[in-house]
């Protein structure tokens, strides 16, 4: 059962592990989590305000898997609620340790730390996946740094990303990037942005259901009937 995760429960979920790592903990260790993605977002911006699970690296003696374990039994979580399955991705660079951003401790021995701003964009560019929220994120951050004082440039994140993954930015995504901090009005490109991820997700859910039917030329009648026929389901 997949459960939505906010600020609020966020923390006391955390506050969970971290009562359940105590009890455990008779030689005092203290742990570590550095929350990256989804979760890190739902942490410091306001423009998404729930995950699906805790994205993290973990850094903790190994008997916190079966706390976090225990966490999602007593509470009907996914068992993969709180997880650092990222280290297997393309977006997970040793160095983020480094540049996360304290949050909170738990219980005085659970720290919490996030990677946030530039970071964030530049892991988001690693993964760019296309039919997820890569680019509205992105987007988000950017307007929200924007919005705070802080300017994101092209330079900074581009240095960075070097700095994590030891090459480049490829060329297609320096120009998506170049693209959107040329936008004009981050505000707008984000809602556009948001109103495309929804449209792109229906299709590619319509494309399963529909596969023999759907096709390129008629996309667009298929997507309003869809919508149309969801906002008929919400009214009833």
């Amino acid at each position: 059962m997949s459960f939505e995760l906010n600020r609020e429960n966020l923390d006391h979920y955390l506050y969970l592990v971290a009562k359940g790592y105590k009890k455990y903990n008779r030689k005092n260790t203290k742990a570590e989590l550095v929350l990256v993605g989804g979760s890190s977002i739902v942490v410091n911006y306001g423009f998404r305000g729930q995950t699906t699970d805790i994205d993290s690296i973990i850094l903790a003696a190994s008997y916190i898997k079966d706390v976090i374990a225990k966490v999602a039994d007593e509470n009907g979580l996914d068992k993969d609620w709180l997880n650092d399955d990222f280290k297997k991705t393309s977006s997970y660079s040793d160095k983020l340790i480094k540049y996360g951003k304290h949050y909170k401790t738990f219980c005085g021995c659970l720290d919490v730390r996030t990677i946030e701003g530039e970071y964030l964009v530049a892991m988001k560019l690693r993964s760019f996946r296309e039919y997820k929220h890569d680019i509205s994120d992105i987007v988000g951050i950017m307007k929200e740094c924007e919005e705070s004082g802080h300017t994101v440039t092209k330079e900074k994140i581009a240095t960075i990303y070097k700095d994590l993954y030891n090459e480049d930015i490829e060329t297609e995504k320096l120009a998506v990037l170049e693209s959107l901090l040329s936008s004009g009005s981050l505000e707008e490109l984000y809602y556009k942005t948001v109103k495309e991820a929804e449209n792109k997700t229906i299709l590619v859910e319509a494309q399963e259901k529909y596969r023999n039917e759907l096709n390129r030329d008629n996309a667009s009648d298929f997507l309003k009937r869809i919508k149309a026929k969801k906002d008929r389901g919400a009214q009833q």
